[in-house]
């Protein structure tokens, strides 16, 4: 018997549905990893518990310094460059175009 009734997969692909389109309009797409993830979940394999416990662990299993710029995942190392802060004088008045008025 499946964990979850009609209704909840329902919730739940409804969620994987408006989640990818709210992450489609920044230009991003769930990777092979993401739709195993999601296969699981739907099938009643895992729990959303579980699958958080296992990004945690993977975390925490994982070398991130955030002083430096480079995040070692097993013998890979990924790195990328020191991002370069935006003076707030060169924003000038156009962050007052971000403001709500009043």
């Amino acid at each position: 018997m499946h964990p979850l009734n009609n209704f909840e997969l329902g919730n739940m692909k409804r969620a994987f549905a408006q989640t990818d389109a709210i992450f489609a309009l920044e230009g991003f797409e769930p990777d092979a990893d993401m739709h195993a993830i999601r296969e699981a979940l739907l099938a009643g394999r895992v729990t959303h518990a579980q699958v958080i416990q296992e990004k945690l662990d993977f975390i925490k299993c994982t070398k991130l310094s955030m002083d430096s710029n480079s995040l070692a995942l097993g013998s890979k190392v990924v790195s990328w460059p020191t991002p370069t802060p935006i003076p707030m004088e060169s924003i000038g008045t156009n962050l007052a175009l971000l403001m709500p008025p009043g």
